[in-house]
């Protein structure tokens, strides 16, 4: 049982399925390994700050944090999230393509059989027999395809990347959220500030033309008193004359 199931998951001699069996694992174990090295803060990082890590590109309000961490994944982790799937289509293909070439050729021999004899009929049967035998086979590269699926989607789970990242952009957007609110608190006190000293500064000028105003008030009030005095002293002198005269 077990060699029969080793046998049917290994590939055969034949350039079909030694192709599509090179491409289906190659991929896979490059997308594993690819994974493993890149899914990290530091490959985050540098996507956060726009391929640079002296540059400073996303900000905490350019979108959701789900958005974020989809911003922000590596190259890695995006074909890693579609490489299950296109693997799984690959290993249909090479299962269509090998039914495909097993029907043509049963197609063949079957048309080579027509007006032929009845010993060329039984060489016919007999190829017939032997590729209906090996149909099975050409379902190998799909059970490829749904292994490398499973495979890659156990891997992802393994490594835990997408609730990493999520929780490194969650962490990521709360320090940026604390900064910006130390930002607009200190923005606010020195806006406090500067109306206060505004306040200080009107209020002083204020005072100071009051002040000045109520002295120049005082110089006028004084000054017309002066002349009030002198007035009257005048009017006192001409009436003394007048009665002296008289």
């Amino acid at each position: 049982m077990n060699s029969e199931i080793m046998s049917f998951l290994l590939p055969q001699p034949d350039l079909l399925q030694m192709s599509f069996f090179a491409f289906i694992w190659g991929l896979t174990i490059l997308t594993g390994l690819m994974v493993a090295l890149q899914a990290k803060p530091n490959g985050w990082e540098k996507k956060w700050r726009g391929g640079s890590l002296e540059s400073s590109a996303l900000q905490a309000d350019h979108g959701s944090v789900h958005d974020l961490s989809e911003t922000v994944a590596t190259a890695a982790e995006k074909i890693a999230g579609i490489m299950p799937g296109m693997l799984l289509v690959v290993g249909l293909l090479g299962t269509f393509l090998g039914l495909g070439m097993a029907l043509d050729h049963a197609s063949t021999i079957l048309q080579k059989s027509g007006n032929a004899s009845v010993g060329a009929m039984g060489g016919a049967m007999q190829d017939l027999t032997a590729m209906m035998q090996g149909l099975g086979t050409k379902f190998k590269t799909s059970t490829w395809g749904i292994m490398a699926f499973i495979l890659l989607k156990v891997w992802e789970l393994a490594l835990g990347y997408e609730s990493r990242r999520l929780a490194w952009c969650i962490a990521k957007v709360k320090d940026q959220l604390a900064i910006s609110q130390e930002k607009r608190e200190a923005a606010r006190k020195a806006h406090d500030v500067f109306l206060h000293k505004c306040m200080a500064n009107t209020a002083k000028y204020l005072s100071d033309a009051m002040g000045k105003q109520a002295d120049a008030m005082k110089v006028q009030w004084h000054q017309q008193l002066e002349l009030s005095s002198n007035a009257m002293k005048a009017r006192k002198i001409s009436c003394w004359c007048r009665d002296s005269r008289v």
